[in-house]
């Protein structure tokens, strides 16, 4: 136990040292324009979604627009989650999926 402690304190004070904390981040994204990703993933849904679906996939892409010197940049996200009912979900139930749009102001820092 005692080891584990001093583990454990030795790696805050070197997380914490001035070297560490003098370190510049880069800029989110160097580029001018917009840039992109795709994500997909595995879902699985909680509450009373879980009663009548099972697990099921998921689906993102966003769309980043941002200028070489300006200390912030634009993101928009769109995510589809889709969920197969279960075999012994009631008749009228139906697969699920589900939408998210969203919109994020990112600020970073400047060269």
């Amino acid at each position: 136990m005692r080891r584990i402690s001093l583990l454990t304190l030795s790696a805050i004070l070197v997380a914490s040292s001035p070297a560490h904390a003098q370190q510049t981040m880069p800029p989110a994204s160097p580029t001018i324009g917009a840039s992109g990703g795709l994500g997909a993933g595995i879902v699985v849904p909680i509450g009373a979604l879980s009663d009548n679906h099972a697990a099921g996939y998921t689906l993102s892409g966003l769309i980043d627009f941002s200028a070489a010197e300006q200390p912030f940049s634009f993101r928009a996200e769109l995510i589809l989650q889709h969920f197969d009912k279960k075999g012994n979900a009631p008749a009228e139930t139906d697969n699920m999926n589900i939408w998210s749009i969203g919109a994020s102001l990112l600020a970073r820092t400047p060269k």
